[in-house]
């Protein structure tokens, strides 16, 4: 998006000017009152602001300044850049600002939708604002006009069924998308829309997560694995890192040198907001101070790119076991036998570490606590697969060769 400030001459009036801010994307454009009216010889078009100095010119400047973050960022937190129009653009900018209700039909779903994730932002996660964005274009497939008012029960089973069997879309990943809905229209409840409160009985279909985890061996494959190129060394540290720590992608994202003090770090985890204190082990602390000399503690790169990089160097390392994915379609288990690197992932890195330490004998609630859980039950799943991990291992030594 192309935005610019404009002197409105043909409104001149006591020698001054409006200032309109004009923004340009998809092919059309936007104006919006900036609410300044400025001299003409007291404007800098190439500056796009103010001349001279003193508090008013500063006061001007800095709106000026503001109104242009907030009507860039809107535009970058939206979802679905090429069905956003001048319109919900305003809409949001207005809703942003307080300065009036947004027009248009109160039960227009997306509408709404953009209403709820504007009124988001700071308060839940980015990672979770933006699995909207996927959310939203399947849906707007499905139903191009929707109005919350037209959800009931029957919508929401055409549309699983449109998921599962159109798009070929897991019952995981169904997950995010009919939450979607559900967040919607609850928003809409709570602002008096009539909707139907059939969304109350909206339930997810059946899924098997799968926590895959690293063995012992298999870990220490990847710590002595030497690689060549950059991008894969920086992904593998950051992996290894959580491998040891447990720590979420979000959370050593933000880590800082100001974290980490007396080989102990502490943190506010980004998912949950819970105050974390983790002690570092060797293996972490040699992590730590080989990337030292950066902003952050670790050289992250996108989760995406991490998370390709895993998947090849745990073939790299001949992380190779041939284990067993189930997918879940509809009421339909989907069975395949893959290499056990096909199927890595960075949140695999905090299962390693609960279920290893488990069993090294750290204590379930010291594990709890390092993974910030609040509730112990919880943690209990790690202690499932950590005796799953040792029967698989006894089976696979004292397995009989025909």
């Amino acid at each position: 998006m192309n935005s610019k400030l404009y002197l409105a001459f043909d409104k001149l009036k006591n020698g001054l000017c409006p200032l309109y801010l004009y923004c340009n994307f998809n092919g059309k454009q936007l104006k919006i009152s900036t609410g300044q009216k400025v001299s003409p010889d007291a404007w800098d078009p190439y500056a796009q602001r103010c001349k001279g100095r003193g508090e008013a010119v500063a006061g001007i400047n800095n709106a000026l300044l503001n109104l242009m973050s907030t009507v860039n960022t809107l535009y970058d937190n939206y979802p679905d850049k090429k069905a956003l129009t001048p319109t919900i653009l305003k809409q949001l900018y207005q809703a942003h600002k307080g300065i009036t209700k947004p027009v248009g039909p109160v039960d227009d779903f997306y509408l709404l939708l953009d209403q709820y994730l504007t009124g988001s932002q700071g308060l839940k996660s980015a990672g979770y604002l933006r699995s909207f964005g996927q959310a939203r274009l399947a849906l707007k497939q499905f139903a191009p006009i929707l109005k919350v008012t037209a959800i009931n029960k029957e919508f929401y089973n055409n549309y699983l069924l449109y998921l599962i069997n159109e798009l070929g879309i897991s019952n995981n990943t169904v997950k995010t998308h009919t939450r979607t809905i559900r967040a919607v229209m609850e928003y809409a409840d709570t602002l008096g829309v009539p909707v139907k409160k059939d969304y109350l009985r909206f339930r997810d279909l059946k899924t098997d997560t799968e926590r895959l985890c690293l063995t012992w061996e298999e870990l220490m494959k990847l710590w002595t694995l030497r690689v060549a190129t950059e991008g894969k060394q920086k992904a593998l540290d950051v992996f290894l890192f959580a491998c040891f720590t447990g720590l979420r992608y979000s959370d050593i994202r933000s880590l800082t040198p100001a974290n980490i003090k007396n080989g102990i770090v502490r943190f506010t985890q980004q998912k949950t907001r819970s105050k974390t204190t983790i002690a570092l082990n060797d293996y972490a602390l040699e992590i730590i101070e080989r990337n030292q000399g950066g902003a952050r503690c670790l050289p992250v790169i996108s989760n995406f790119n991490t998370n390709v990089h895993i998947k090849e160097l745990c073939r790299m390392a001949g992380i190779d076991q041939s284990v067993q994915r189930v997918v879940y379609k509809g009421v339909n288990r989907v069975e395949k036998t893959v290499p056990k690197w096909e199927m890595m992932s960075f949140h695999a890195a905090r299962h390693t570490y609960a279920t290893l330490s488990l069993e090294k004998g750290m204590d379930l609630i010291t594990v709890s606590k390092n993974l910030g859980h609040r509730s112990i039950e919880t943690t209990m799943v790690y202690v499932r697969m950590a005796d799953q991990q040792r029967h698989d291992e006894s089976r696979r030594v004292w397995k009989k060769n025909d």
